[in-house]
């Protein structure tokens, strides 16, 4: 198993989509505020975000994470 530091290259397709994911769970944070849905909905979708960002900049970098682990691992070495 890959440690996700492989520096593969990484289509520029997959950024993109990544940055649109977390566009969109960040949107989806402010609605959930905006009509009153539950705390805990609203950290999943901000979590979500912070997650979906953070895989871009590892996959910009050249990094390929295959987790949630592994991003936040990835990211403690930055």
């Amino acid at each position: 198993m890959s440690d996700g530091d492989d520096s593969t290259d990484v289509p520029r397709v997959d950024i993109e989509r990544e940055l649109e994911r977390a566009d969109q769970m960040l949107s989806d944070a402010e609605t959930a505020v905006d009509i009153g849905i539950s705390k805990a909905t609203v950290v999943n979708r901000l979590y979500y975000a912070c997650f979906h960002a953070a895989q871009a900049a590892l996959y910009a970098r050249g990094q390929n994470p295959q987790s949630h682990g592994q991003v936040q691992t990835l990211l403690g070495k930055s």
